[in-house]
């Protein structure tokens, strides 16, 4: 549509026709579709963010006033394509431990990153990263500059033994201006993405991934387990020209040593699609503080000792559809406040629950609840409040 604004078109089979998709609207996110057609995209709208399409090439993108392309190369789509960011060129780096030889040191891959972005400021560059790799510097690894793709293949630990989380308050990312600890830190502008491998953060950092700030971020195909506080953070990021996509990524809680998979916390589009996420002392997915406009989509939560997905503190137009949520503990789906008000205009579709208990809609308005199967052991839906369908 001309006049409509901000859709999400995301896991479609787009194939054999003339055009592909016609994007005329404004500041739509459209995302990881599978096209196969005689010319992809056809985009006139203004101020689009069209990203990671494997078989698309980014010299096949363009047009549309400020529209965003992204095409990253991910762990299931490594792709060559000069073209990344249309207008800006492309520097590979590369990372790889020899058989036998000592597990790589990060800030040997920091100081490389920093100084080819010095070198190549108007570049997309892209790290390759093959074999193990330790965070040394106060249990703190990887910091993406702007408009940096990393592709891992093995996996990135700190270095420092585990310890239980409570012992290690300092490691938090307690306010979102200064940080805590990550094994990977992508708060810069731009494009960030990063797929594959193994973040084992051994109950010493704060996050396996923190995303503050904003940018078009891709988080792709990554385990990511036992990080103390949250294993995927993204705090004070989004909006329609900064959507945060996470898809196909495996969140270990390390039963219950870790709080959440994924905090969204004062956030708005940040999508979840097709992850799964298992054993934290918390949730899956939580919401929080406020935030609006985030995508749940076909990912699958188990045993999470508080919910599957959270929503929570004056959240607002969220949308939860089409996930399974199995195990002993805790809720499928909450509602809830302790300050911020109720969760207003949410949307939960097609989930599937069951466990212990089911819905739990507790400080919420204009919540819209259809077609979910829940077959829990002690109630299915409790709802506390009114206005709600």
């Amino acid at each position: 549509s001309e006049s409509a604004r901000v859709h999400v078109v995301t896991e479609n089979v787009i194939h054999q026709n003339t055009t592909g998709m016609v994007v005329a609207g404004v500041r739509n996110q459209i995302f990881y579709n599978d096209m196969d057609n005689a010319t992809e995209f056809s985009v006139t709208g203004t101020e689009n963010i069209i990203a990671r399409h494997p078989g698309v090439a980014g010299s096949e993108l363009g047009g549309g006033v400020g529209t965003k392309f992204f095409n990253p190369p991910t762990r299931d789509n490594p792709h060559r394509d000069p073209v990344i960011v249309p207008g800006m060129g492309r520097q590979n780096l590369a990372f790889t431990q020899s058989h036998g030889a000592p597990d790589i040191n990060l800030t040997n891959v920091q100081a490389a990153v920093d100084s080819t972005r010095a070198a190549h400021p108007n570049d997309v560059i892209v790290l390759w990263l093959n074999g193990d790799f330790v965070a040394d510097q106060e249990y703190t690894g990887l910091s993406l500059p702007a408009n940096t793709c990393v592709v891992l293949s093995g996996t990135i630990y700190p270095q420092g033994a585990g310890m239980d989380r409570n012992s290690a308050p300092d490691h938090y990312a307690k306010d979102p201006h200064t940080g805590g600890t990550q094994l990977v830190l992508m708060d810069s502008p731009g494009f960030l993405s990063f797929s594959g491998g193994t973040l084992d953060c051994r109950d010493l950092p704060a996050y396996g991934i923190y995303a503050p700030y904003d940018s078009v971020a891709v988080i792709d195909g990554v385990t990511v387990r036992d990080a103390v506080d949250n294993n995927i953070g993204v705090l004070h990021h989004g909006g329609e020209l900064a959507p945060v996509f996470i898809r196909g990524c495996h969140l270990d809680g390390g039963s219950w040593s870790s709080n959440r998979g994924v905090w969204i916390h004062v956030c708005s589009f940040i999508h979840c699609i097709s992850n799964t996420s298992e054993g934290h002392v918390a949730d899956s997915f939580d919401i929080d503080a406020v935030g609006h406009w985030n995508k749940i989509l076909f990912n699958r939560c188990h045993n999470e000792k508080r919910t599957g997905v959270f929503i929570e503190e004056g959240a607002s137009n969220n949308f939860v559809l089409g996930n399974e949520m199995t195990g002993e503990y805790g809720n499928g789906i909450s509602l809830y406040n302790s300050h911020g008000g109720p969760c207003p205009d949410n949307i939960i579709v097609a989930n599937t629950v069951t466990g212990p208990f089911g819905m739990n809609v507790r400080y919420a308005e204009d919540t819209f609840a259809f077609n979910n199967i829940i077959n829990s052991g002690r109630f299915g839906v409790y709802i506390s409040v009114s206005n709600n369908y």
